[in-house]
């Protein structure tokens, strides 16, 4: 049986911390064919020599490439860019996907060739002391939809009454989703402007135009800790919001039902207004 190439794409940065850990998980995925693809931005710390030192000896083609660091979706969309596969599995420096997690993806995905996100549940791992009003608003991500269905029209997720409540991200982290890399060829890649929201802001891109696949099956793991790049990310955002809500209004607004409609409009007023007070 052929089954597709996979390209598990690993944007890195000073990672050394975890990468090991992280680098296992992809080893020990019982699908193959599998690539793995490295874009490093510039890491000063051993991260580039723990891949090397443990990819060796791989039977798993393995990339890796010097990135020159500049925002964050640069190095994102370079991994997309060398990969080879039918589908792009990104997988963090920091976070574990589960020995079944391509697996179990890849047969949902090619279930119908519409579709073009799956994503699955998954753990939180790491220092969690302090984390329990995170844990309560983004620990059951699955959980904050109306209804899912193991295939759905994506245009089916935006007309759901509580797509703009909190929180804002209602599929999850890169970790937890697969990507048909042709995607990125009719719908382009992830904003370069944006740090916080960069990866729901895509996923919402793509609902208008693609079929959704969810397993309701905790596949990933997302790291908390205090090194995170989400967490050193949370500076500097300024107009960040103010890009999210425009593309929302650019590529789904006449899919939103009234109610949020007009909260995007009240949104992108009120922040305007805001920041030219």
């Amino acid at each position: 049986m052929n089954l597709p190439l996979v390209s598990v794409c690993m944007p890195t940065r000073n990672g050394a911390e975890f990468i090991e850990e992280t680098l296992n998980c992809v080893y020990q995925q019982d699908y193959r064919p599998l690539e793995l693809i490295i874009s490093d931005d510039g890491s000063s710390d051993d991260t580039v020599q723990i891949i090397s030192d443990i990819t060796k000896n791989w039977n798993v083609t393995v990339n890796i490439y010097h990135h020159n660091p500049t925002v964050i979706g640069a190095n994102w969309n370079n991994c997309v860019k060398m990969a080879k596969g039918k589908y792009i599995k990104f997988l963090f420096q920091d976070d574990i996907i589960y020995s079944n997690c391509i697996s179990a993806m890849v047969a949902l995905s090619e279930q119908d060739e519409e579709i073009g996100l799956t994503f699955c549940n998954r753990d939180i791992i790491g220092n969690l002391s302090g984390k329990a009003d995170w844990l309560q608003r983004h620990g059951d991500l699955s959980g904050k939809w109306n209804d899912l269905k193991p295939i759905q029209d994506g245009k089916l997720l935006l007309i759901q009454p509580d797509f703009l409540k909190s929180p804002r991200n209602k599929i999850g982290e890169p970790t937890v989703v697969l990507l048909k890399r042709q995607c990125f060829e009719e719908i382009g890649f992830f904003s370069e402007e944006l740090k916080q929201t960069l990866d729901y802001e895509y996923w919402y891109r793509m609902l208008p135009k693609y079929k959704i696949g969810y397993i309701n099956e905790k596949l990933a793991a997302f790291r908390l800790h205090d090194n995170q790049a989400t967490h050193h990310n949370l500076s500097g955002v300024g107009n960040e919001y103010l890009i999210y809500y425009k593309s929302i209004y650019k590529n789904v607004f006449s899919y939103l039902n009234w109610y949020n409609k007009v909260k995007i409009i009240f949104k992108i007023f009120s922040i305007t207004l805001k920041h030219y007070k």
